[in-house]
């Protein structure tokens, strides 16, 4: 997962996953508490590369990260 862009936004912003092979993968934003706040995806994706949409207009302003898992631990 690439870093989003633009950092920081208060509107939208853009990550990439590349994945070499298909997995099932979670993409999500996080509070500093580690807390669910939105749902990027969540799924089975084939490899390639995928283009990620995060917006943050729903959002208070504060601190998130993105994180992702592919199933695997």
């Amino acid at each position: 997962l690439a870093p989003l862009a633009p950092n920081p936004s208060a509107g939208e912003a853009r990550s990439v996953l590349s994945l070499a092979r298909a997995a099932s993968v979670t993409a999500e934003v996080v509070d500093v508490l580690g807390r669910r706040v939105a749902l990027i995806h969540e799924g089975a994706v084939r490899a390639g590369t995928y283009s990620l949409r995060v917006s943050a207009n729903d959002l208070p302003a504060g601190l998130y990260l993105v994180r992702d898992s592919d199933g695997r631990g």
